[in-house]
């Protein structure tokens, strides 16, 4: 029984190697290269002082960078902050502030708004990738601490209760951020799944989707589920 999400994915690359693990709308990358570039990246910070215990926040939506960056923290023996895209500037303030962020990881447009909070003292640096679409939403954002136990608990038993296996493949558009998202993610790498993840949710480019890459399972809200039953599939 894995007993830390930090074990996740070395397991993982162990047991299925160039294995295809995630596919986004840039890039395809296997289990051997999730590994590889989480391995750079924990290296990466700890030259920038990054030492066990410190808290890094991730800011952005849904893409191979969020998974990279949330492994590699998670090898320097730092505690992942994941913090929701739809948050304003301010509120990502707020957020850095009460976890005490040591570093902010997340994409250009997201990180740009609040580049300063480098000089304020809430944070020592911002590490910026890619770009994407501004979103915004209201109300003080409310964190609470899990344990690494608790998160792979949650992880390995979602993963039994769907019945996951390294022949299944899984469409989804949660934010990974988000409890769900996260399980999703790290369910689908913990299994030998190939997930295919999907920055926002768009009804016809989620069945196009999963028509394309054969899946056999999607996973989403019940709202999500209204929306595909009521769309009409056009295809190619």
């Amino acid at each position: 029984m894995i007993q830390s999400p930090a074990h996740i994915l070395p397991v993982a690359a162990r047991n299925y190697g160039n294995k295809v693990a995630l596919v986004t709308e840039d890039a395809q990358l296997s289990f051997d290269e999730l590994e590889q570039r989480s391995n750079q990246l924990a290296n990466a910070l700890v030259e920038m002082g990054i030492r066990p215990g410190d808290c890094v926040s991730l800011y952005s939506p849904n893409c191979w960078e969020w998974v990279v960056s949330y492994h590699g923290v998670l090898k320097t023996g730092a505690v992942v902050n994941p913090v929701n895209v739809m948050l304003t500037p301010e509120e990502v303030e707020f957020v850095a502030n009460d976890c005490g962020a040591k570093l902010i990881i997340g994409s250009r447009e997201k990180l740009e708004p609040i580049v300063n909070l480098v000089g304020s003292g809430t944070v020592e640096a911002l590490v910026c990738f890619g770009d994407d679409a501004p979103q915004g939403t209201t109300g003080h954002p409310k964190g609470s601490m899990q344990s690494h136990l608790s998160v792979a608990m949650n992880i390995a038993m979602t993963a039994l209760m769907h019945g996951r296996t390294h022949d299944d493949s899984v469409v989804s558009a949660l934010p990974c951020p988000h409890v769900y998202g996260n399980v999703v993610m790290n369910g689908a790498l913990m299994t030998g799944m190939t997930l295919i993840m999907h920055q926002t949710f768009n009804e016809e480019a989620i069945l196009q989707s999963i028509q394309e890459h054969g899946a056999t399972m999607f996973e989403g809200v019940p709202t999500m589920y209204m929306f595909l039953l009521s769309h009409t599939f056009t295809g190619r």
